[in-house]
């Protein structure tokens, strides 16, 4: 019997990169879904099937780490890789602060 492929959901704002990123995804054999928006992904019907998220750091609206922080009120517990495309810093610093283990 075959197993259904794992869901990674991406939530970024730049459209190329949900573009390109979940074709590169289903290259490897995952499940993707692309979002433009944090509110758009906490309101879809796949928050309780995606087994990791790929979360940007910065977007207009909610920020990555304020989807972070709703997703911990309501509390599934989602992996998320987050990305950016900005060179900060102090980055790495606050989200470990928060909690999270960057690399």
């Amino acid at each position: 019997m075959k197993s259904e492929p794992l869901l990674i959901s991406l939530v970024d704002d730049d459209e190329s990169v949900r573009e390109s990123v979940p074709d590169l995804l289903r290259e490897f054999g995952f499940a993707a879904r692309a979002f433009s928006s944090g509110e758009e992904f906490l309101a879809s019907d796949y928050l309780a099937s995606t087994s990791c998220l790929i979360l940007d750091v910065a977007m207009p609206g909610m920020t990555g780490p304020d989807v972070q922080h709703e997703m911990g009120i309501r509390e599934p517990k989602i992996p998320i890789i987050f990305i950016t495309g900005q060179r900060d810093e102090a980055l790495r610093p606050r989200l470990l602060n928060l909690g999270w283990s960057v690399y």
